[in-house]
């Protein structure tokens, strides 16, 4: 229902339904040079964020649950902080950074700097899909590895991992969608040359029915996703 109406007003030609006038405003869209810039800054930020992400998640989780080391407990707990900050206190706090830390202003303005705070938004998230994932797997599986002479390295690559690999794809996924809709926490870090498609559709998009036509993209390109994440998720899941 929510793509329906969405998608429904793209296809309204004075008032009217109109099928082929829908298709050229979805065609008309990559055709300006500043929607195609937006789509190419959200699948980068996504991209980044989504995979720099699954790696950190993991090896959080891991710290967390696995190990005996020394403030775990705090680790878990501060994975939580991001969720007292308002996004767009994390973007104000990260401008000032770039003010006031020699250097930074080489940053603002680019994906790297907006994958930060959006990364970081995102821990909460990732770190509860994570662990979720991490808690379903016995220790005894990596303790057997390693009684069999496999180090720690491998143990964790060829045991834990592969048992990992439908968690992780979903982990993956969920933060690439966070990705795409990030629009507070990078308000201030963008420049026109970085705006992404939340941050074109929050200023009007130039009209409501550009925003439409691009919010239907983005939700068709994350429904994509999500069928081809179902369908490793279920290879991976009978393999292991």
């Amino acid at each position: 229902l929510p793509l329906y109406v969405l998608m429904w007003p793209t296809f309204l030609r004075r008032g009217s339904f109109d099928f082929l006038w829908g298709i050229q405003r979805y065609i008309g869209v990559f055709d300006s040079p500043v929607t195609t810039m937006a789509f190419k800054n959200t699948m980068m930020l996504a991209l980044s964020v989504a995979t720099v992400g699954t790696i950190l998640f993991f090896v959080m989780s891991y710290a967390s649950l696995r190990t005996s080391l020394a403030g775990r407990r705090a680790l878990e707990v501060l994975s939580w902080a991001p969720v007292a900050a308002p996004g767009i206190v994390l973007s104000v706090g990260f401008l000032w950074g770039i003010y006031t830390v020699p250097g930074a202003k080489l940053l603002y303005g680019t994906v790297a700097l907006m994958a930060i705070p959006t990364l970081i938004e995102a821990i909460p998230l990732g770190m509860r899909a994570m662990n979720g994932g991490m808690v379903q797997i016995a220790a005894e599986l990596e303790e057997a590895g390693r009684m069999s002479g496999a180090s720690w390295l491998a143990t964790v690559r060829r045991v834990l991992i592969p048992l990992m690999a439908p968690t992780l794809i979903s982990v993956w996924l969920l933060v690439f969608l966070w990705g795409t809709r990030a629009t507070l926490v990078i308000m201030f870090l963008y420049v026109p040359s970085s705006r992404t498609v939340s941050l074109l559709m929050s200023q009007g998009g130039g009209a409501f029915t550009l925003g439409a036509v691009m919010a239907v993209i983005t939700v068709s390109i994350a429904i994509v996703l999500q069928v081809l994440a179902g369908k490793m998720r279920r290879v991976m899941g009978a393999s292991s």
